[in-house]
């Protein structure tokens, strides 16, 4: 009896998985070859560098790069830009009896 109920319980929960998708039913065959689905290696043949993100005074930008062989993509950070100070602007020019402003 406690057999039979632990096959009909198998039994169930088999088709539940089956019918909501989760377990497709060529994965019950008996002869069911399980394939790596691993790519052969190989040496990576990388494109050049393309600019994702730019880079600017005040973040840094990103950068990628994708292998012709396999499709890996390869990410990279970009260094944040120097800042670039203009000359002085006068705001508020000196007098005799004050400081300017500029």
């Amino acid at each position: 009896m406690k057999n039979l109920l632990l096959k009909r319980g198998l039994a169930l929960f088999l088709a539940l998985i089956m019918c909501t998708g989760m377990l497709p039913i060529s994965a019950l065959a008996e002869d069911a070859a399980v394939e790596e689905q691993t790519p052969p290696p190989h040496e990576h043949s990388w494109s050049g560098w393309t600019v994702v993100t730019p880079a600017t005074c005040s973040s840094a930008g990103t950068q990628q790069r994708v292998c012709d062989g396999c499709g890996e993509i390869q990410t990279s950070s970009v260094d944040a830009l120097p800042h670039s100070f203009g000359d002085w602007t006068v705001v508020t020019p000196a007098t005799c009896s004050e400081a300017g402003v500029q």
